[in-house]
Order: C-alpha cells, then structure tokens, then sequence
C-alpha cells in the first residue's frame, strides 16, 4: 500500500499523483503518510478533485513534513484556500519551489501570499500562473523589498496591473 511505503523508511524522492486523488477518505491515507515521510523531496499532486476539507486535512500534512522542497499543486482545486496557502508559505522552512498553477487564487489570496513572503527565507520559486491576483499585486510587490530567497516569480495570465516596481539594489 501506498501509504505504508510513504510512511516507512523508503528511499522515494520524487512522488507524482496527477489525476489519482478522489475522496476525503483518499487523501486523509496519503497525508497521515506525507505527516510522518522524511525522504520525499519533490510531490506533484496535479488535476485531482479536491474538497475543502481535503484542502484543509492536506495542507496540515504539508506544514508538518520536513521535507518536501517542491510542491506542485495545479488545478487540484477550484477556490483556492488562500489562508491555508498563505500560512504554509509563512511557516515552512525546507519548502524552496511551489507551484500554484490555475488554483482560483483571487485579489485577496494575492495579498495573503504577499503578507506571507515577508516571512518566508526559504522559497526561491513560487509559480501563480493562471490566477486572478489583480490588485494583490502591490501586496506581493511589497513583500519582495523584505523578501531574499525568491528569486523567481511567475505570473503569466494573472490579470495583474501593471505598476512601478522599483528594483532591489
């Protein structure tokens, strides 16, 4: 069984489940499994179906793995849990790329992200591709004055406005 494998003293780096999670019942297996795995460094967890509880049971599994360093998340949700992304954003200290691909991030998820930057020493690659960001924007613009580790930024389709960034020097 999965779980046991993930739990257990595998040598697995790299994890992928795209289109494979279904069920509250599903994910609470595969996150009591991520809680405990030391050696995963990489999960890809796209286009899956995710409920709001799963969200909520997942992201808690994430916060307490110490090892993952890539997190790959695209379309696994429709409404993106902006807190819940946030706070794992601000808390985590091994996470260096996350990718929230087309995940409904909207203006206010945008500037709960920006607010978690501020704090976060780790991430160097954060992927927002394909989310409504709009005015949030400015929230993460600011972040990155305090912010630095990040070191690349994707917004492509993000409907951001354009605005005068000045450059770090």
């Amino acid at each position: 069984m999965l779980s046991e494998a993930l739990g257990g003293s595998s040598a697995l780096e790299k994890l992928s489940l795209n289109y494979n999670m279904e069920g509250t019942e599903n994910i609470k297996i595969l996150s009591e499994a991520i809680k405990s795995n030391r050696t995963i460094k990489e999960l890809t967890l796209n286009i899956n179906k995710f409920s709001a509880e799963d969200i909520k049971i997942t992201f808690e599994a994430f916060e307490a793995n110490k090892s993952i360093e890539v997190l790959n998340l695209k379309r696994i949700f429709k409404d993106a849990d902006a807190g819940s992304i946030s706070k794992l954003i601000k808390t985590s200290n091994t996470l260096k790329e996350l990718i929230l691909y087309s995940v409904g991030i909207g203006i206010e998820g945008g500037k709960l992200i920006g607010e978690a930057l501020k704090f976060n020493k780790t991430l160097i690659s954060l992927d927002l591709t394909s989310n409504y960001i709009g005015e949030g924007i400015k929230t993460i613009s600011t972040a990155l004055k305090v912010n630095t580790s990040l070191q690349r930024l994707l917004l492509n389709l993000s409907l951001i406005h354009i605005c005068r960034c000045r450059r770090r020097g």
